[in-house]
């Protein structure tokens, strides 16, 4: 009997051990039970995360990829002594014959140089200081032999460039203008054809200005 009790005690000392260490409510999988895709990632409470997309709000989209830098424009330094040009001037005549006109705060030599649909004039050692200065006087709605007048920069000097959409010969003259300037003047003759439409109203004149002392003295330069 004693021996029989011992095995009784025994047996139910192991299933109490037993029962102690299995998990309670723990559920085993139920067959059939589908696993998550490998690689899938869950949110908070169980739902799966979406993939990240490009924000686009209001016909607007941006990313967060970063922009590709713009390389800076390079400056160019000149003599602070150095000539210095202006923007061009444009008028036409009562005669019916243009003049154009730049300005330098110095005087400087004049060199001309012609090619078939072009009249380059070329300041030598000036400078264009303002890069805004380079930007063409277009004269293609006047009745005018010139298409276009352009500050071009050059190792050799400032050119002014005109453009020309008639066969002429342009005459120029440098003037003296206050305070030591000086100015360029070229003459274009009348053009042999209308280049306005019927009913254009243009202007007289575009561009800068043509200086009072230089256009009322007509004194040209004796070293040119």
């Amino acid at each position: 009997m004693a021996g029989l009790r011992a095995s009784i005690t025994t047996a139910i000392g192991v299933a109490m051990v037993l029962l102690w260490a299995s998990p309670a409510g723990a559920e085993e999988p139920r067959a059939g039970a589908a696993a998550p895709p490998a690689g899938s990632s869950s949110g908070p409470g169980g739902e799966a995360a979406e993939p990240k997309r490009p924000s686009v709000t209001g016909g607007y989209a941006w990313t967060e990829k970063p922009r590709p830098r713009k390389r800076a424009r390079r400056r160019v330094h000149y003599d602070p002594n150095a000539p210095s040009v202006t923007f061009p001037g444009f008028r036409l005549l009562p005669d019916g014959s243009s003049l154009i006109w730049v300005v330098v705060n110095q005087t400087v030599p004049v060199e001309e140089r012609r090619a078939k649909g072009r009249v380059t004039y070329v300041l030598k050692g000036a400078v264009i200081r303002i890069r805004n200065n380079t930007n063409p006087l277009v004269t293609t709605h006047f009745n005018t032999p010139v298409s276009r007048v352009r500050l071009v920069r050059d190792q050799a000097g400032a050119q002014l460039v005109l453009n020309l959409r008639e066969d002429v010969s342009p005459t120029h003259r440098v003037v003296r203008g206050p305070r030591g300037m000086m100015v360029l003047q070229v003459r274009v003759p009348q053009a042999t054809r209308a280049h306005a439409q019927a009913g254009q109203v243009t202007p007289l004149a575009v561009g800068r200005p043509l200086p009072k002392s230089g256009a009322d003295t007509g004194q040209a330069d004796p070293k040119q």
